[in-house]
């Protein structure tokens, strides 16, 4: 990776710990986000904060001229009304990068694109049927991108991730925020993923492919 010019669109939670794997293998790293505030945050991993609004096609231009090698795409859906998210920035983010010399894009996106599956196993090759308009919008971002990839125009490559656990995002917490709730006499199946193995297995969909 030394001398890889890496793009974090998104740069929180997961980008963080993503940005200091690569940071430690010798890339130069440009963590991205809509609030200056967050720039040290995003510095403190050995990254170089920039803003940008996947929403604002204009703020993405530093990002292209600094000319990456790989983009990881860790930008969430936005929303827009209640049950309604929109995939605007992702549209603006794949316009931007057309024609770009990139190794990869990686989108990160979610398993929410699966929806309920009440327990069933659950893999790449299960089709997607959202339940909720976060998923909705996250299979619209995923269309996006894999048009681009199908044209020839972009390297697309695709993370679905689980829930996500680690510092300051464990169970415990969750339940006395009230961001869970315990459900009693029933039996439910989820799939969750630790913040460092998150990143290193985004580190391995760029360089393994």
């Amino acid at each position: 990776m030394n001398g890889k010019r890496v793009a974090i669109l998104g740069c929180g939670y997961v980008g963080k710990a993503l940005s200091r794997i690569l940071v430690r293998e010798g890339a130069d790293v440009v963590g991205t986000t809509r609030q200056t505030s967050r720039f040290n945050e995003i510095e403190a991993t050995g990254a170089r904060g920039i803003l940008v609004d996947g929403i604002e096609p204009g703020s993405l231009k530093q990002g292209v001229e600094w000319e990456p090698h790989v983009v990881f795409d860790m930008i969430r859906p936005q929303q827009i009304g209640e049950d309604r998210y929109t995939t605007w920035g992702t549209g603006n983010i794949a316009h931007a990068f057309l024609g770009s010399p990139l190794e990869a894009l990686i989108y990160v996106s979610s398993t929410s694109v699966y929806g309920r599956r009440s327990g069933e196993w659950t893999d790449e090759e299960t089709p997607a049927n959202p339940s909720s308009p976060i998923g909705t919008a996250r299979v619209e971002s995923e269309n996006l991108y894999l048009e681009a990839h199908r044209s020839g125009a972009l390297p697309i490559r695709i993370c679905r991730v689980p829930g996500i656990y680690g510092p300051g995002r464990t169970l415990r917490q969750r339940l006395e925020s009230g961001a869970y709730r315990r459900l009693n006499d029933h039996e439910m199946w989820v799939s969750r993923i630790h913040v460092e193995d998150l990143a290193e297995a985004l580190a391995a969909a760029w360089m393994r492919g």
